[in-house]
């Protein structure tokens, strides 16, 4: 079996919908995390002209799932802090509180993110050795 957008969807579906309409994102799996979808796909390496019909092996799932579920996170906790508490009446919605949780998703996601080896933070660095006894030096006439 192979892995495509709409698998990718579905599960970002079953991890986020009510954060999803927390923020008046699109019900429609494929079109409200179409971003992180496509997002997740380049960081796998696919090409931006074949994201619309792009399918992953299974053995991607774990990593495609988990990039999706940190750029999903990413995006609703950054339309979190658009939103402010209020109380209206009996009823009130505190957004700071969803913002904090959907922060330990996206850390945690982004730890996963890592441990699969895919830097989303930025901060990911590595060391090498660079063999530069390849260039010799130009005798010089005087």
């Amino acid at each position: 079996m192979t892995l495509t957008r709409g698998h990718i969807a579905a599960y970002l579906n079953s991890q986020f919908s009510n954060l999803g309409a927390a923020i008046g994102q699109n019900s429609d799996p494929l079109v409200g995390f179409k971003e992180d979808v496509d997002a997740a796909l380049r960081k796998l390496g696919v090409a931006r002209a074949n994201l619309a019909t792009a399918t992953l092996e299974d053995s991607q799932e774990e990593a495609a799932e988990t990039l999706a579920e940190y750029y999903a996170a990413r995006r609703i906790w950054r339309q979190l802090g658009d939103r402010t508490n209020l109380s209206l009446g009996g009823n009130s919605v505190n957004f700071t509180d969803q913002r904090m949780h959907v922060k330990t998703m996206m850390d945690d996601a982004a730890t996963r993110c890592s441990q699969l080896g895919y830097s989303v933070t930025g901060e990911g660095m590595s060391m090498g050795y660079l063999n530069l006894d390849w260039i010799q030096p130009e005798p010089t006439t005087l």
